[in-house]
Formats: C-alpha cells, sequence, structure tokens
C-alpha cells in the first residue's frame, strides 16, 4: 500500500441509492477519510439536495461535460457511480480528456464480471460497460474495475427486486428457479461495497498501481433458494414454487435475448436470473477474490452475512 499522501477524490452520481450514497458514507468514516485527507468531492445534478451531509463532502454542481473538466483538472481518482440513464459516453471522454492529471478511473461496473461470460455474445448492457472501460484503458489512463456479483440493498430484509433475481415473480409471488437451486452465487450488501471502493481510494492513493484492473468482492455467497425463502419469511408473502427450467433452456433464453439486443427489465432480470446459476467464473460467482486486499483480516469492517 503507498505511503500517506492527500488524494483528490470525485464521485460522479452523488445520489446514487446502492452505490453512490453508500460510498459517500464510507469514504467520510475516519478511518478512510484520515487517509484521503481531504474534502471528497460530490458531483450532483442538484448540489442543494444533499444526501450524505458532513463537511468532508464537497458537492457540485454538474450539468454538462464542461463542469466535469473543471472538477477533473484537480482529480487522482474519479468514481462513477451512475446508472445506465446517464451518459456514459460523456462521463469517459471528460476522463479521457483529463488523463494527463487523473491517476485512476472506476467505472460504472458494480455487479457482474462480464470477462467471461456463460452468454454469449456479452448482453448489451454489461458489453457497454466493457467498452466504455477499455476505451479509457486504451487511451492510456489506469482503469479499475470493482466487480460484486448481485448488489443487497438491505441486508437481513431480502426485497422483491433482489429476489427476483433468484426465480421470484413478485407480481404473481411464483417462483421459477433455473437449474439447481442450491448453487451458490455471490452477492454484496451496499455498505460492504462502499467501504471497499472507500478503502481503494484511501490506501492505494494517489497513484493506485498497486490496484489489480479488476477487483472482485463480495459479502456472502448465497442460493436462489434461501434468497426467496428469505423473502417470504421477511416480506410475509406465500409463495407458489414451479417445476425448475433447465439451465440449458434458461440460458438459450438469454442468448436469443442478447442477440436481438432486447433491453427490457424483464429480459434483463432473465439475464441476471441466469448468472446466478451459471457456473464459477461465468456469472456471478467468482474463482477470484480481493477481499483481502481491500479488508485484510476483517480490519477495517465486518463483512456483512446473508
Amino acid at each position: 500500500m503507498s505511503a500517506f499522501a492527500m488524494t483528490q477524490v470525485v464521485v460522479i452520481g452523488a445520489h446514487s441509492k446502492y452505490v453512490g450514497i453508500p460510498l459517500l458514507e464510507a469514504l467520510v468514516e475516519d478511518v478512510f477519510y484520515s487517509k484521503i485527507g481531504q474534502p471528497v468531492i460530490a458531483l450532483s445534478r442538484d448540489a442543494s439536495d444533499i444526501p450524505v451531509k458532513s463537511d468532508r463532502i464537497k458537492y457540485v454542481e454538474w450539468q454538462d461535460n464542461s463542469d466535469l473538466d473543471k472538477v477533473f483538472a484537480n482529480a487522482d481518482l474519479v468514481i462513477n457511480t451512475t446508472g445506465p440513464r446517464a451518459d456514459w459516453d460523456g462521463i469517459t471522454e471528460a476522463v479521457i480528456r483529463s488523463k494527463d492529471r487523473i491517476r485512476a478511473y472506476m467505472p460504472s461496473e458494480f455487479g457482474a464480471d462480464p470477462t467471461d461470460f456463460a452468454i454469449q455474445p456479452v448482453p448489451l448492457g454489461f458489453q457497454r460497460k466493457t467498452e466504455l472501460a477499455k476505451r479509457a484503458r486504451d487511451a492510456g489512463l489506469k482503469v479499475i474495475e470493482v466487480q460484486t456479483g448481485a448488489i443487497d440493498g438491505d441486508v437481513g430484509r431480502i426485497g422483491a427486486g433482489f429476489a427476483s433475481i433468484a426465480g421470484l415473480d413478485h407480481q404473481t409471488n411464483q417462483v421459477t428457479f433455473t437449474g439447481n437451486p442450491d448453487n451458490l452465487f455471490h452477492a454484496t450488501w451496499n455498505q460492504d461495497l462502499g467501504k471497499s471502493v472507500a478503502s481503494i481510494a484511501a490506501f492505494f492513493g494517489p497513484d493506485f498501481s498497486e490496484v489489480p484492473d479488476h477487483v472482485n468482492i463480495f459479502s456472502y455467497a448465497v442460493t436462489q433458494r434461501k434468497v426467496v425463502e428469505r423473502y417470504s419469511k421477511t416480506s410475509g408473502v406465500a409463495l407458489i414454487y414451479n417445476d425448475p427450467v433447465p439451465y440449458e433452456k434458461a440460458l438459450q433464453i438469454a442468448v436469443e435475448q442478447s442477440i436481438a439486443g432486447e433491453r427490457t427489465m424483464p429480459a434483463f432480470m432473465q439475464i441476471l436470473h441466469v448468472l446466478t446459476a451459471s457456473k464459477p467464473g461465468k456469472g456471478m460467482f467468482f474463482t477470484t477474490n480481493h477481499r483481502e486486499l481491500v479488508n485484510p483480516g476483517e480490519k477495517y469492517f465486518k463483512w456483512k452475512a446473508f
């Protein structure tokens, strides 16, 4: 890890519920902020709407890419937490324009690792992330892609959205597993995600040369069955269980959707569901992980269990 030196951290997407807000909450914790050494810059469409109140955060309004250029002029680490509706191309180009200043860029990844997906061709949303990361890397930037498996936004109480990737149809309360419902996949509680990224910002800056290009983390491993059972228990909803769909059949449907370029929410959820059922290294179960890199011996925080 690098010796202490102040690091200017810029977070794009201060209001991102699953990544931006828990990241800002983590960055202002003493264990991380004491190493960063200066206020974090948080870019928001409305700087008067402050999701995390702290004098350790400076909110800056961001309306167009010229605003990004001004902020990036003094940035060491840029972390993009925006969702897919954001102008990712514009953000990437702004980062590239400031490549002589920015030490590292963390694009909006935070999910399944598409490096060796079971679903081929890689679905458009994941493909776009990969292409933009490559574009920045080819321009000479240090790019750190953080993957988390599924993101759990409310540890202990599983919501319908999270349960949907495990086979729940929350409109009918029916469950249809894919493949073996007792196969494991990885998931990360969003607070652990925030602390993991904050650890990278705090302990590996300002040059980030010791951080791999691909960082895989997770809070816990869980099964489709356990997720929907927890959802039923905490929500009080009785579920109807259908016969599981064979994995190869579900995979073929996802492949056809990927080839057709489908971008509907049902198609996206089908893709995520198949990834929870895919073999290790082919979806949401990592064969390598960097938990000890970001949190050696749970020195900075305790990983949340399912």
